[in-house]
């Protein structure tokens, strides 16, 4: 959930899949509880299933939600595990790069 600034009190749904036939998915919808409307968001760089979604709520980032880890596939080849984050910014609705997991 987006808990400050634009937006606040949507909820972010992003990627998701069934790795196994279907590509992972990188795009992402904003559900708006207030009104019951779900609206297209920005997508990922990657495509992901089975990642998680945290709220940030200290630090230089306070606000923001990462993406991290999960998999990747293109729904026939093998599955990819996945060390890269993302960072989603609800003031300015936008993805950009996160530190890379060990």
């Amino acid at each position: 959930m987006i808990t400050s600034g634009p937006g606040a009190g949507r909820i972010l749904i992003a990627g998701g899949g069934n790795w196994h036939d279907h590509p992972s998915l990188a795009s992402t919808e904003l559900y708006d509880p207030g009104s019951n409307v779900f609206s297209p968001g920005p997508s990922m760089s990657t495509g992901r299933a089975g990642h998680t979604a945290t709220v940030i709520i200290s630090g230089k980032n306070t606000g923001k939600i990462l993406i991290a880890g999960g998999v990747n596939s293109d729904g026939v080849n093998p599955v990819a595990t996945l060390s890269s984050t993302e960072l989603y910014d609800p003031a300015t609705n936008t993805f950009a790069p996160g530190p890379k997991m060990n």
